[in-house]
């Protein structure tokens, strides 16, 4: 069923189905646990589908034929039980059915594919009319006086005193061709002759048409176009007497729906014609039984230009004929497999030769009747700039490998010489103060000082480097239990800042313990650091649930892209009432080595809010950070609430 729901979504098919006058939509079956179909759900519609379904029918995908529909049961009940005929048969249904919702008379096409039914619906109301009205001219000429939507005349001819008629008078009319010259000329047609109320009858031609008949004896059918009144007549006249009987109706809006379907053929042609993609209808050539070939019916001016060939030449030419690739390039395999399943099929086909290489996308789509349609793309170019998109990836990752590799190994070598300058520095301080004097003891103490920095340093790196190539799988995390440990771990900085920190209800998570450990670890001692001199701190954690279209930056403008407006998150905030920051500086604080006060004034190397963004970005999450000099700062963390 996915390869029927597949292809009925294929993006340049959809397109062609949309363009189709006909309504097509695919119903599944919905089975109960014995198998036995109780109902149909809504799969695929085309566009103009939409205009057989107004406000009585409901028609969202996903919706049930009757279980979403049950006031309209009555109605659509016996097409319930014909599709559930189709599918368990298998057979292919057809009826004209009038539906009293849409005021319409419909022709309906039913036909099973996979586990359900394909249906196609055309509104037939005009041509239904037209054949009713039609009927009926037939009727009235064997009863010109009974009450009739034709207008009827009996025409008598007038002579001269040769024998040559001059004129018609009206012997007889019903009321319908009454009211309908009354309308149009202003004129009753009593007691008036043809050429009174149409004196342009010689020049439209239809006096000569009556005087024929009248002379002739054979009748006249025609369709006629008057010009003072500005309309179209389907017109019949046959010889009665010694003159003749006259049957017309106004067919105006029948011409002008045919012209309008005339254009819009042309357009859908044109349409066509300006797709990237070859778009060829084949019938197929069978000798004793056997699929000889693929002739050709259609093909737009892409699969011309491909062919290298116009319309002419390959409309009635065999496929194997003008590409005989095809075999080799597996597309006639497809072909007939298409054919023979009555199923669409998709497929990338190859083929090189000495001289180049090609690539197709291929779809190809039964036909109603023994034929398919197929569409068809080169993509050569797309494949080459993928294979080279591929290699590309392969030796950028090789790189960054081999850089993560040569900072990890750069990071930890550093170390070792870093503790034997803290070590000889020990030894110089404790066992040369007395040589050393006070000027070199200052100097060791501001070598220490520099070395233990550039220790930290590393240590900050070496965790940076850790959370930038983190690939532990994900886990269950209660944030309340994880920020209880973090404010245990900083109980000491606490109690020496007498800072005051609140929590509320944290979510559980899905994500890595250790890294949204240093996340929490970094944000609350930023509070705690970055503190007022003569105010106490006070640090805040809290968490909602919202969507992506509800988080904003404080310009107003959406933090997170459109694709993610109805995305769930778990948006936690930590605020303190610290020294804060200029908003100007809310993107550079996320940068590495980025300080906004300089080393006297605040201890750090600038890599944590590095590192809570890397968390963040691993957890397919967003962080944004607000500042208010002098008044504090929040960090925004939104968490999705389920990670891909």
């Amino acid at each position: 069923m996915n390869m029927v729901t597949d292809s009925l979504s294929d993006l340049p098919f959809s397109d062609m189905l949309n363009l189709l006058p006909d309504g097509v939509v695919f119903h599944q079956a919905v089975r109960d646990e014995t198998g036995i179909i109780v109902d149909f759900r809504l799969i695929y519609f085309n566009k103009a589908f939409e205009s057989f379904a107004p406000s009585p029918y409901k028609r969202e995908l996903g919706m049930y034929m009757l279980g979403d529909n049950r006031e309209q049961e009555a109605i659509l009940g016996p097409a319930m039980r014909q599709y559930v005929q189709v599918v368990e048969t298998g057979e292919m249904a057809t009826h004209v059915f009038y539906d009293p919702n849409l005021n319409a008379t419909i022709s309906l096409r039913a036909r099973k594919m996979g586990d359900g039914v394909l249906v196609t619906l055309r509104d037939i109301t005009v041509q239904h009319r037209a054949a009713q009205q039609a009927e009926m001219q037939n009727k009235l000429l064997h009863g010109i006086l009974n009450t009739s939507l034709n207008g009827t005349v009996v025409y008598e001819a007038i002579r001269d005193s040769r024998g040559t008629i001059i004129d018609f008078r009206f012997r007889l009319y019903n009321q319908t061709a009454r009211k309908d010259i009354l309308e149009r000329i202003g004129r009753d047609i009593a007691d008036h002759t043809l050429l009174s109320i149409y004196p342009d009858s010689h020049i439209t031609g239809m006096f000569g048409l009556y005087a024929r008949v009248t002379e002739t004896g054979e009748s006249v059918r025609t369709e006629h176009y008057f010009p003072s009144v500005n309309t179209w007549y389907d017109v019949a006249i046959a010889k009665l007497d010694d003159g003749c009987v006259v049957t017309f109706i106004d067919i105006s809006q029948l011409k002008k729906a045919s012209r309008q379907a005339e254009d819009q053929a042309e357009f859908v042609s044109k349409l066509l014609d300006g797709s990237l993609n070859g778009l060829v209808s084949l019938d197929p050539v069978r000798g004793n039984g056997h699929l000889t070939d693929l002739r050709i019916l259609s093909a737009n001016r892409a699969a011309e230009v491909f062919f290298q060939r116009n319309q002419t030449e390959v409309v009635g030419r065999g496929l194997l004929e003008l590409y005989p690739e095809s075999v080799e390039m597996g597309l006639w395999t497809m072909f007939e497999q298409v054919l023979k399943a009555r199923q669409a099929e998709r497929v990338e086909a190859y083929l090189q030769t000495d001289k180049a290489e090609l690539w197709l996308d291929v779809s190809a789509t039964p036909r109603d009747g023994d034929g398919l349609v197929v569409s068809f793309i080169n993509i050569t170019e797309r494949k080459k700039a993928e294979r080279h998109t591929g290699t590309l990836i392969q030796e950028l990752q090789k790189t960054n490998n081999n850089l993560e590799q040569f900072a990890y190994v750069a990071s930890h070598d550093l170390q070792e010489p870093l503790r034997k300058v803290v070590s000889f520095g020990d030894m110089l301080r404790n066992q040369y103060a007395d040589t050393l004097g006070a000027n070199g003891a200052d100097m060791i103490n501001r070598m220490q000082s520099a070395a233990f920095r550039m220790q930290i340093l590393i240590k900050d790196l070496l965790a940076y480097s850790h959370v930038a190539n983190a690939r532990e799988a994900f886990n269950e995390v209660d944030l309340n239990q994880l920020v209880a440990e973090v404010i245990n771990d900083l109980e000491l900085v606490i109690l020496d800042k007498k800072a005051n920190l609140v929590t509320g209800a944290l979510p559980t998570v899905n994500g890595d313990t250790s890294q949204l450990r240093q996340l929490f670890q970094n944000l609350i001692s930023n509070g705690l650091k970055f503190s007022r001199t003569d105010v106490v701190p006070h640090v805040q954690i809290m968490a909602d649930l919202v969507r992506g279209r509800e988080v904003t930056r404080p310009d107003g403008t959406n933090l997170l892209p459109e694709s993610l407006a109805n995305r769930g998150f778990h948006r936690i905030q930590v605020l303190d009432n610290g020294i804060g920051f200029d908003q100007q500086y809310a993107e550079r604080i996320f940068q590495l080595f980025q300080r906004l006060h300089t080393r006297s004034q605040f201890t750090g190397t600038g890599i944590g809010l590095s590192i809570v963004q890397k968390v963040v970005e691993n957890h397919q999450g967003f962080i944004r950070a607000e500042g208010r000099p002098n008044e504090g700062s929040t960090f925004v963390v939104l968490l999705p609430i389920k990670t891909l």
